[in-house]
């Protein structure tokens, strides 16, 4: 597929720009190469792919869940610039 120089023109008045006849040039190549690219994915078999971006048959290495000791409230309170009612209190930043 290919772009013809008046479609090219019509393009550029439509977005009202200005072309050289060496840039109309260049912007052709440009619009075939990118056309040609638009043909590959068109014709490109969606059945070889997997939509997840995993293959169906890997498996997850996952790590162990196991609980851990996490910080006490009063570890926090005491870094908490302000705190209150169990809780750490912010600058509001909405109106």
């Amino acid at each position: 597929m290919s772009v013809s120089k008046l479609e090219l023109e019509k393009i550029a008045k439509l977005s009202a720009l200005k072309f050289s006849d060496a840039e109309m040039q260049k912007l052709q190549k440009d619009f075939d190469n990118i056309l040609s690219c638009v043909n590959a994915v068109k014709n490109f078999k969606e059945e070889s792919t997997c939509t997840s971006g995993r293959s169906l048959n890997a498996s997850l290495d996952l790590r162990a869940d196991e609980p851990k000791k996490s910080i006490s409230v009063q570890d926090i309170e005491l870094n908490a610039p302000e705190f209150f009612a169990g809780a750490i209190v912010v600058p509001a930043v909405v109106e």
